[in-house]
């Protein structure tokens, strides 16, 4: 990560708003993702992320100066996140929380709940996703980049490749299915530093 954590915390800890407002700027979308990766609905997410910084301005004063701030960012928003999710399991919206992403949600509480943000690998973990994305079936990588790099719709990319929209569809349902299998063991950090991997 290209960012002075140390230096962050130092602000934090002296009460810099200006410095706070940039760590906020840096990191609610990537909470968002994250979150939203286990909580399924973007508001929630969005209000979880929220919690978590502002969780952070108010024990800035309790912050070690070495502290890992993207751990303890991570660690917050899992421990929100989990919370989140076993109230919905104890009510009647579990159901429709879940329902579009059944296949994936026992999956991905599991991983969460494992999920320790100490055991961070940071400088292997783009080497892993572009290796995953290497050895995606051809078809599925083309049209992979083409959507997540180039930001084609699917009727572009169909019409890029000669090919119906529906198996521009079921091409990208496949890759990100291999792409969920072969990056199992990093899933929980995908959401977080490539947020736009799975969307």
């Amino acid at each position: 990560m290209n960012v002075n954590q140390q230096e962050w915390v130092t602000l934090l800890r002296n009460g810099d708003e200006k410095g706070f407002e940039r760590i906020f700027s840096y990191y609610f979308s990537r909470l968002i993702s994250f979150a939203k990766a286990y909580v399924y609905i973007q508001e929630e997410a969005a209000d979880i992320a929220q919690n978590v910084l502002m969780t952070l301005w108010d024990k800035r004063s309790q912050l070690d100066p070495n502290t890992n701030l993207t751990g303890f960012l991570l660690t917050l928003t899992k421990n929100r996140c989990i919370d989140y999710l076993r109230h919905v399991k104890l009510s009647h919206d579990y159901e429709t929380v879940v329902q579009e992403h059944w296949q994936y949600a026992h999956l991905d509480m599991i991983a969460l709940e494992d999920f320790l943000p100490e055991n961070i690998v940071w400088n292997d973990l783009e080497k892993i996703v572009r290796n995953a994305i290497r050895q995606l079936p051809e078809e599925c990588r083309e049209v992979f980049l083409l959507h997540r790099t180039q930001h084609l719709k699917y009727a572009e990319i169909a019409n890029q490749l000669g090919v119906s929209v529906k198996t521009v569809e079921y091409r990208m349902s496949k890759t990100l299915s291999l792409l969920r299998k072969e990056l199992k063991d990093y899933y929980v950090l995908i959401f977080f530093f490539f947020p736009h991997l799975f969307r």
